[in-house]
């Protein structure tokens, strides 16, 4: 994905307007208060223990900074979606209290429902955004 985002990319890391990095969430390359805005999808519900991966997301945040995550959620969720594979799903209260621990203010979780289509017809996809500031 890193090589496929600086390809797709190109012009924006040529221009020293974009660059990607492979890393850790729970032990970032980056200085405290690095980032004004930290955007994740289809990533946190891979972290097992997501407290210290929230943790460091806050550390390299400036204050007032925005961080949007968005993530599948417990709500009928499809077959390969387990922890067994590596999948951890949290509702949107757990996600709250996550992110307050970590240090966020003005947390905003929301449960969104919304409909693709698919070979086999229209399915239903429960996902949770959360939103949250420094």
């Amino acid at each position: 994905m890193l090589e496929a985002a600086s390809r797709f990319n190109a012009a924006l890391v040529a221009a020293g307007q974009a660059s990607f990095h492979l890393g850790s969430s729970d032990q970032m390359p980056f200085a405290d208060s690095a980032f004004d805005r930290v955007f994740s999808t289809g990533v946190v519900h891979f972290w097992a223990e997501p407290g210290a991966s929230l943790t460091e997301v806050r550390r390299v945040m400036r204050s007032g900074g925005v961080m949007l995550m968005g993530c599948l959620a417990p709500n009928d969720p499809p077959d390969f979606a387990r922890s067994e594979y590596g999948i951890y799903l949290r509702d949107a209260a757990e996600w709250d209290a996550l992110c307050r621990d970590a240090g966020f203010v003005a947390v905003n979780v929301e449960a969104l429902q919304f409909e693709r289509s698919t070979q086999q017809g229209p399915t239903k996809v429960h996902t949770v955004r959360v939103t949250a500031r420094t």
